[in-house]
């Protein structure tokens, strides 16, 4: 019995956060929402929990965030060893920035 309910309690949880996908395989872009951040410039796509933030997302968005060929992000922005520049990974690509250049996707 109690293993019926470990099961049970289990797979609930499972489905709240959404079983049956993965990192390797997010949702599909038609099924994503958008949240600000009430810290900063930053928004995160949900199901992603990643945030975007600056010019990055502001290129991000332009290309059409996740419904665009660089799909939802999969790390934390990063800083470049310059401690200036940044980047931004996603499941189709990578939009990094620089003082010079500005955000670019590589």
């Amino acid at each position: 019995m109690k293993r019926i309910i470990a099961s049970v309690f289990l797979c609930g949880g499972l489905l709240a956060v959404g079983a049956g996908t993965s990192a390797a395989q997010p949702a599909s872009p038609a099924d994503f929402a958008t949240v600000s951040s009430p810290i900063g410039d930053c928004k995160t796509y949900w199901p992603s929990f990643y945030q975007v933030c600056g010019p990055i997302r502001d290129l991000y968005e332009s290309l059409g965030g996740p419904t665009s060929a660089l799909g939802f992000p999969k790390s934390v922005e990063t800083l470049d060893p310059d401690g200036i520049s940044k980047q931004s990974e996603f499941f189709g690509g990578t939009i990094r920035w620089t003082p010079e250049t500005g955000a670019y996707v590589i």
